[in-house]
């Protein structure tokens, strides 16, 4: 019984850990990070697949002997190191002339990089025993993660992504099914479309190649966000945005050709909340980093030596005793060994898992990736 002048104390509330929605925006790196750990030599940035289908292009007597395309295909060979034309202009350039050769050589490009792209996706996944994609879809599923998966937003056009979802058995949204999915899948929304989507209406996923030829949604420059599917894909990205706290970068280099994915971005933080909470960390070298970070200064944009868990990993292993807080010297140190690394998004995964250990929580999941990949490291 309590007395009248007896002190009760108060229940202290228990401490509720911080739980992050974390959203990714995932460009080709992901893929090129997977087949560089791996050893394999694969080429797969667009410049590259792109060349590829200019030089076959080039054996074509259709094109080749063509005055327009054969100038065309030649001048772009020859730049060094690589043409600066991207391959969605060049696919929109060539269609909005009345040329028929111009117009041939528009679809082929199109079709040669879907095939080129879909061969090496295969090769990198068969020459690689880890998928990054696996893993970092996996670090969600760990016990007592303080993170959540709001979803992961791609420029890419392979399956990549989709082979993970697989391998994991989980099911993507892809964010144009109408009605929206009830069973609590994980938005993957293609933001310039996918090998394997057929044009029709609705989208048929896993249906482009008929007859011997993809009917795909291809690399373009002008594809217009209003519509359809772009327009709810889009939407659905926007809301995903809007409901997250975190937004990683994963090899997405964000040029100023990429002026919608900015614009996206900018209207997530500062058009959709209360106030501009959305955090940026951009997971590549850091002069890459330094680069999307001038061009973009707008964006809340944290480089990969800013980030504290990649800074705490890379002083664990000096072995030195650092000062606390992260210093500035600290990140000086780290933002110079990081452009030395090979792989900033294998590594960065490395003191992802790294820090969720050190918080004394288990990685364990039903998959075994995310161990697996901590005990090959």
């Amino acid at each position: 019984m309590v007395q009248e002048d007896q002190i009760v104390p108060t229940p202290v509330e228990p401490a509720v850990a911080k739980v992050d929605r974390v959203a990714y925006l995932v460009g080709g790196g992901l893929t090129i990070a997977t087949a560089k750990r791996a050893g394999c030599r694969t080429e797969l940035d667009m410049r590259s697949l792109m060349l590829d289908a200019l030089a076959i292009a080039s054996q074509d007597t259709r094109f080749s002997t063509d005055e327009h395309t054969g100038q065309i295909i030649n001048s772009l060979l020859s730049e060094t190191p690589v043409p600066k034309t991207s391959l969605e202009e060049l696919v929109d350039l060539l269609e909005q002339t009345e040329h028929p050769a111009c117009i041939q050589l528009s679809e082929f490009l199109s079709d040669t990089f879907a095939n080129e792209l879909s061969e090496k996706s295969m090769e990198v996944l068969g020459e690689s025993p880890e998928n990054l994609a696996e893993v970092l879809l996996d670090l969600h599923n760990t016990v007592d993660s303080s993170e959540i998966l709001a979803g992961i937003i791609t420029t890419n056009y392979d399956n990549f992504i989709e082979k993970a979802f697989e391998s994991l058995q989980l099911w993507p949204d892809f964010g144009f099914e109408s009605p929206r999915p009830s069973d609590h899948r994980i938005p993957l929304l293609k933001l310039h479309g996918s090998l394997d989507w057929d044009v029709a209406v609705p989208v048929r996923v896993g249906s482009a190649l008929q007859n011997g030829r993809r009917r795909w949604i291809g690399p373009r420059r002008q594809k217009t966000t209003s519509n359809y599917p772009f327009n709810m894909i889009w939407g659905r990205s926007r809301e995903v945005l809007a409901e997250s706290n975190v937004l990683r970068i994963l090899g997405a280099s964000l040029w100023p050709s990429d002026w919608h994915i900015v614009q996206l971005l900018f209207q997530s933080i500062y058009a959709d909340r209360k106030s501009p909470t959305l955090r940026i960390e951009v997971v590549d070298f850091p002069g890459v980093c330094q680069r999307i970070q001038r061009d973009n200064s707008l964006l809340p944009i944290q480089r990969i030596d800013q980030i504290d868990e990649v800074i705490r990993h890379y002083r664990a292993s000096t072995g030195i005793q650092w000062e606390e807080p992260i210093t500035q010297e600290q990140q000086d140190q780290t933002r110079v060994y990081m452009e030395s690394i090979k792989n900033p998004i294998d590594y960065w995964l490395q003191s992802r898992i790294q820090s969720i250990i050190n918080s004394g929580k288990s990685i364990d999941t039903k998959s075994n990736r995310v161990a697996a990949f901590a005990l090959s490291v």
